[in-house]
């Protein structure tokens, strides 16, 4: 038997391509905040991709903010199968943590507490963004968008001084089955450090 595919099959699944766009669109607009906001604390957050733990690298200093975006799961939409073309609901989750010092008339569980949910609310705010319905992806890749839930997160326990708020991120994409047609992409120029995954930006859009 000789083989069947005669084209080289899509380097990247759909879901990985919005899993690295998701935290491109935070590391973009996170940095484009602190300059419109004069350098305002609320959108100093570090942005990571596929870390399954960043307890270490923010209790490590006090006053540290960081966003993990992984990819969850992936299920086809039910009768969505329209020739080669499947839809698929995808769960991403958008981990947010804080780690804030103690001043003298505020607990550092508090104030970290505090700063977790409002780190949040700016994630929310910029993935739900009307710029980004379907993510600068086109609406080929992403039809919809929504935030499912946000909830508290375990940090383990690790620090008093440490807490955790996750958004779980529904998304509703399409994928071409085996081979995708070339089409262009709006892809924000980002790179992710391989040893860590902290995700920065390489050119301004």
């Amino acid at each position: 038997m000789t083989a069947k595919i005669t084209e080289v099959v899509a380097e990247k699944a759909t879901f990985e391509l919005v899993r690295q766009q998701l935290a491109a669109i935070l590391a973009l607009e996170l940095a484009e905040q602190q300059v419109l906001s004069s350098q305002d604390e609320r959108f100093d957050v570090t942005v990571f991709e596929e870390r399954h733990d960043l307890v270490d690298f923010v209790r490590a200093e006090t006053n540290t903010r960081a966003v993990n975006v992984w990819f969850d799961s992936m299920r086809q939409v039910q009768n969505s199968h329209a020739g080669t073309h499947v839809t698929y609901d995808a769960v991403f989750n958008l981990d947010v943590y804080a780690s804030i010092g103690a001043t003298q008339t505020e607990t550092g569980d508090r104030l970290s507490s505090l700063a977790a949910q409002a780190g949040a609310n700016v994630v929310r705010q910029i993935i739900c963004h009307e710029q980004y319905q379907d993510l600068a992806l086109g609406p080929c890749y992403v039809s919809q968008r929504t935030v499912n839930s946000v909830q508290s997160i375990s940090t383990g326990g690790a620090s008093e001084q440490l807490a955790a708020v996750r958004l779980t991120l529904l998304v509703r994409l399409g994928e071409t089955a085996g081979i995708r047609e070339a089409l262009t992409l709006e892809q924000i120029d980002a790179t992710t450090t391989l040893d860590d995954g902290q995700v920065a930006i390489n050119t301004e859009h």
